[in-house]
Parts: C-alpha cells; sequence; structure tokens
C-alpha cells in the first residue's frame, strides 16, 4: 500500500490541530480525517470498522486499540471516560501515521 504524501499528512496535521470544544465534535473531526488517510494507507473500506479492522490487522494493532477505534463509529452512546479513551486512540493512531505515512507492523 502507498505512504501517505506530505500534502495528506499535512491536512491530517491540520484536523489534530483544530480545537473543537465539544468531545462528539473533536472524534468526528478526528475519525474523518483518519478515515481518509488509513484508506490511503490500507485501502479503501465500505465501512469505519472495516477499515480499523483491516489496519488493525496490517499494523498489528493490539485488539483494544481497534475496539476503541472502532468505538468512534458511534461516540454518542459512550459515557465521558470512555469517550476520552476513544478520542486518545484516535489520537494515537493519527500521531502514528504522522510519524510513519503508512500503517505498517510494529517493529520490537
Amino acid at each position: 500500500m502507498p505512504r501517505l504524501s506530505k500534502r495528506q499528512v499535512e491536512r491530517l496535521v491540520a484536523v489534530l490541530e483544530r480545537d473543537a470544544p465539544d468531545p462528539l465534535a473533536r472524534i468526528g473531526l478526528l475519525r474523518d480525517a483518519l478515515a481518509e488517510a488509513l484508506a490511503v494507507s490500507v485501502g479503501a473500506a465500505p465501512s469505519w470498522e472495516v477499515l480499523v479492522a483491516r489496519a488493525a490487522r496490517i499494523g498489528d494493532w493490539p485488539a483494544e486499540r481497534a475496539a476503541l477505534l472502532a468505538a468512534a463509529v458511534s461516540p454518542a452512546l459512550l459515557d465521558s471516560a470512555d469517550l476520552a479513551r476513544v478520542e486518545h486512540a484516535l489520537w494515537d493512531a493519527a500521531t502514528l501515521l504522522n510519524e510513519e505515512r503508512e500503517v505498517r507492523p510494529h517493529r520490537a
């Protein structure tokens, strides 16, 4: 799969730099930007859940990260503690893509 271009990474970082006061809005912005970046890195998918599952498999992500990212599809159903964990997982995945420009297995 292709690596993210500098321009694609800049679009992702621009979303990370936005300051939305509402946690649901922040999660939505992060999820949408991350979906665009993940689709480049691991291929388009019919849904957020399929995209996350594919990225988790390719990147050998921990199950907890994949579950938290998948939960971002319906953040309104989460309590405030889970919202914070989902938002943190989105940030982590976005940071990883910003640094590596692709989803790849972690090297020990």
